[in-house]
């Protein structure tokens, strides 16, 4: 009761009340409760972060109010909070929603959450250990994120992303060249290596862009005897490759958006506690 006379302020120290309720435990939820709709923005969101870690699933209500606010200043850590409540899966839904986002950085930091919490809505193609590939279950606009820090990783938001014909492309080294004429159900694809040049077979893929990146991706065979199944272009040229075709008159019907720091809602809350969770 002590805390929540002090948590009631607004200059209060929101964050630090909010851990020492979760050291408390479950027995001030009523007290924690009491703040849930609280008009003071911080009070209403610290209140459900402690909720929500002492396993109130009611919480999850109060933060998705702060994630669907497109103005509110605890939109980002509201997406931390829910994903690092593994305990909930109530908390699922809202991050599942904020996929379809109109907001690039929202959908990405709801993706982040929602791959940490090895969720279905996100299915994963490994190709060979060069970088993955995660096809997130979405009905916002497409788009096709590739990550530059950590894991490589190209993400597409949403399932039906392909290439439109005409269009023509080849890598400044010439490596790599992408063709496709006018009204072609099928792209063809040449990749060519070393200082000879020497050029491969036309390959005949499929305009689905996820089973594009793959044959990008992965090894070429071993023995020439086998099928072949990649051309093992690097990761970096298949990057290249993506974003010079989203570019207008988009060849690739998804906008293309490369990880950089602007991307990612990471605005800290407190620089008092850094070791907090939120």
């Amino acid at each position: 009761a002590e805390l929540a006379r002090e948590f009631a302020r607004p200059d209060a120290p929101h964050v630090e009340i909010a851990l020492a309720w979760e050291a408390l435990g479950r027995q001030v939820l009523p007290e924690v409760r009491k703040f849930y709709d609280h008009s003071t923005p911080a009070c209403a969101f610290f209140s459900a972060t402690a909720g929500l870690a002492l396993g109130d699933d009611d919480a999850v209500d109060v933060l998705e109010k702060h994630l669907v606010k497109t103005d509110g200043q605890y939109r980002a850590a509201a997406i931390r909070v829910l994903g690092a409540a593994l305990h909930s899966r109530r908390a699922v839904r809202p991050l599942r929603t904020a996929l379809d986002d109109p907001d690039a950085r929202t959908r990405i930091a709801a993706y982040e959450a929602l791959r940490d919490r090895d969720d279905p809505f996100i299915a994963t193609v490994h190709a060979d250990g060069r970088f993955d590939i995660d096809v997130v279950n979405t009905s916002g606009d497409n788009l096709i994120y590739a990550k530059r820090t950590g894991h490589r990783r190209i993400v597409l938001f949403g399932t039906g992303i392909r290439a439109r014909p005409p269009f023509f492309f080849n890598l400044p080294d010439d490596s790599l060249m992408i063709d496709a004429e006018e009204d072609a159900k099928r792209a063809t694809l040449v990749r060519k290596s070393g200082p000879s040049g020497l050029a491969s077979p036309p390959f005949e893929l499929d305009l689905d862009v996820r089973r594009m990146i793959e044959f990008m991706g992965k090894n070429p065979p071993a023995d020439a005897n086998e099928p072949v199944s990649g051309l093992g272009i690097d990761y970096a040229s298949v990057v290249l490759t993506l974003s010079e075709l989203c570019k207008p008159p988009r060849a690739i019907n998804a906008a293309f958006l490369l990880e950089s720091p602007s991307t990612a809602l990471t605005k800290p809350l407190s620089t008092s506690r850094p070791e907090a969770d939120f």
